[in-house]
């Protein structure tokens, strides 16, 4: 995600998270605008926990725009459509299957790793006694 800031706002797709007190004023930007941009969506969220009111938007400039903040947008790219599209969340837990699953693959894996070490020690000693045998016979 990348911020736009040259002003004024070439035509693209944007979007920005606007809190109280800077919602009115975003707002009156807006419609002072209208005739070069289009609000594509907006999602309002009251406040809570200690967090100001907050209004999201995507919004599309149709032609160079005068930016008057808040902060900066926001390019919006392909599958932005909502806001939360735009939160970056860390990926979800494994499910308990998942997590069952990678524990099977590393016995499996650990079992394999000493069937093969099993198999390798034999050939081993098979050559180390052949040798001892040889060395008895030919000395």
């Amino acid at each position: 995600m990348s911020m736009m800031r040259d002003n004024p706002l070439p035509p693209g797709k944007y979007w920005v998270d606007v809190f109280d007190p800077d919602r009115s004023d975003f707002r009156g930007w807006l419609a002072d605008n209208a005739v070069t941009l289009r609000v594509d969506k907006q999602e309002d969220k009251l406040a809570r926990g200690g967090y100001p009111a907050e209004t999201w938007y995507l919004f599309t400039v149709l032609s160079p725009t005068p930016w008057n903040g808040p902060g900066f947008p926001t390019i919006a790219e392909g599958g932005v459509s909502t806001a939360d599209d735009t939160a970056q969340r860390p990926a979800p837990s494994p499910s308990v299957a998942e997590q069952a699953g990678e524990v099977i693959d590393s016995i499996e894996a650990g079992a394999k790793a000493t069937e093969d070490a099993a198999k390798t020690g034999f050939w081993a000693v098979l050559a180390l006694g052949v040798g001892v045998i040889l060395y008895k016979i030919l000395s």
